[in-house]
């Protein structure tokens, strides 16, 4: 049933409450039910609320502090194989540019390099392996984005392939 934006069940019970209902919300109770797993979900703010409806559901497979590469690059490939069902609408590719300063490098390309294997590992789906990673200066940065004024102590991690997923559209799908 469906009240507002709020996704309620008509049942008391299930296997598995899943608290917030944003993008991570949604895939956890994909992949739950994937598995006969019965899944409610709870969320003030109704699914797709919160967090998701702030940072507009953005996916990438890079993680700045490399904490979470794994999970990071894991969470890309699935979402650009469109869910565990292949039912979720397609990931809206617009690229992504994250910001780093040279002497995180290091640290970066250990990331960037759990990322690829990680990606490329996970998934025999076509999306996860050309999940593309590029480390650029500022200078090139700049001469790809004309309207960015990169100090030169900036890299820049360039996903192409980013996105965004509409969160409201990834709900409907998992009714």
């Amino acid at each position: 049933a469906r009240t507002g934006d709020a996704v309620t069940v008509p049942s008391n019970s299930a296997d598995v409450a899943i608290v917030g209902g944003g993008i991570m919300g949604l895939a956890t109770a994909e992949r739950l039910t994937a598995r006969g797993a019965s899944v409610i979900m709870v969320d003030e703010t109704g699914a797709t609320g919160g967090a998701t409806s702030a940072s507009g559901g953005l996916v990438r497979a890079f993680d700045p502090d490399g904490t979470h590469a794994a999970w990071a690059a894991l969470s890309c490939a699935r979402c650009r194989a469109r869910g565990w069902h292949g039912t979720w609408p397609a990931l809206r590719e617009h690229g992504s540019l994250t910001l780093i300063d040279h002497r995180e490098l290091p640290r970066a390309k250990a990331a960037l390099t759990t990322a690829s294997k990680t990606a490329g590992a996970s998934l025999s789906a076509a999306p996860a392996a050309d999940h593309q990673l590029d480390i650029l200066t500022a200078d090139e940065i700049t001469r790809l984005f004309p309207d960015l004024d990169v100090p030169s102590h900036l890299l820049g991690v360039l996903e192409p392939h980013a996105g965004w997923l509409p969160a409201k559209d990834v709900a409907k799908a998992l009714r």
